[in-house]
């Protein structure tokens, strides 16, 4: 299996070199994806917090599970999602923004904390949901100037999904079989997906296709050469960014594989406003427009329906075609 050797971001520098820009044109137009320097500096204690997290018992797990209906917060036991007929071999923990008043709509609630976990361990993940809106907002700007040339152009729209935007913490479950498989292949829905992974063994595979056939590519969690995770995530384009810019930035398929261990990965999804309409760009490759609840078939989605609806009413419906049980 070949691995792509992703083009590297440096969020830390400032001014943002010529090189930077150059390097990010050729992320989103060759891969969709790419790797992001940041300034974090708690990732042991982010992941020390995530497995404490997971071992809430099984009753409290039960009785924060997230329910049917396309808001998603709280445990999602194994198999309790899936983007394909295949049982992903994994349980997670969903979260979002801390709500400052009443629900503005259908992605907004209240988090559904263990009252076991401890206040450090919540406060950890907070914090973590917070510097992921900053760290997709700096991107978005740089995607801004490169894209449009000016810094503004999308930062409205990302900082007005700061509110519906989501965290997962995924605990992947080891397997020796090699076709199980941790999350089926797919693109991600919204603007931006942001990967902070601790594992040694590469599994998330991002697609590239030549003469009709799908060849698969491991991604590192960190750039070959690197020691410290700490500021080091993968950054994905999502299906809106791709249908925003008119199809110039690939919003990549990919897939996450089973490893012979267990491994923690958190990853957010970066959502634009929740009353924002979606760009009429049509592409079958994505799964923004796939009918999800009937994998086998991927009948697709109306264009009318994605034109008519706002960007949260159409992920709301997405979620739920992607609840199983």
């Amino acid at each position: 299996m070949s691995e792509i050797k992703l083009p590297k971001i440096d969020l830390t520098e400032s001014p943002v070199s010529k090189q930077t820009l150059q390097s990010l044109q050729e992320a989103i137009t060759n891969y969709g994806a790419f790797y992001v320097k940041t300034n974090y500096k708690d990732h042991s204690r982010l992941f020390e917090s995530a497995g404490r997290l997971f071992k809430t018992s099984d009753m409290d797990k039960s009785e924060l599970t997230i329910e049917p209906g396309g808001f998603t917060r709280g445990f999602i036991k194994l198999g309790g999602e899936s983007g394909s007929d295949l049982m992903e071999l994994k349980e997670a923990f969903s979260y979002g923004a801390t709500l400052d008043g009443q629900p503005r709509n259908k992605l907004e609630g209240d988090n559904k904390w263990p009252n076991t976990l401890a206040l450090q361990d919540k406060e950890t993940f907070k914090d973590f949901y917070k510097e992921c809106n900053r760290i997709s907002l700096e991107i978005s700007k740089l995607l801004s100037v490169l894209l449009t040339g000016e810094e503004t152009t999308w930062t409205e729209l990302v900082e007005g999904g700061f509110s519906i935007s989501l965290m997962r913490i995924f605990k992947y479950f080891g397997c020796s079989n090699p076709n199980s498989i941790g999350s089926s292949p797919h693109t991600d829905w919204g603007f931006l997906t942001l990967i902070k992974a601790d594992e040694k063994e590469p599994a998330l595979q991002i697609a590239s296709e030549k003469d009709g056939k799908t060849a698969w590519h491991n991604v590192s969690a960190i750039p070959e050469g690197e020691s410290d995770p700490s500021p080091w995530f993968i950054v994905n384009a999502g299906d809106f960014l791709a249908m925003a810019t008119n199809g110039s930035c690939l919003s990549p398929y990919h897939r996450v594989v089973s490893t012979t261990t267990d491994r923690t990965s958190f990853v957010y999804f970066a959502y634009p406003s929740y009353e924002c309409r979606t760009p009429s760009f049509k592409s079958n490759k994505l799964s923004f427009y796939q009918d999800q609840s009937q994998p086998s078939s991927f009948k697709g989605t109306r264009m009318t329906e994605i034109t008519t609806q706002c960007f949260g009413d159409f992920i709301h419906d997405k979620w739920s075609q992607v609840y199983r049980y």
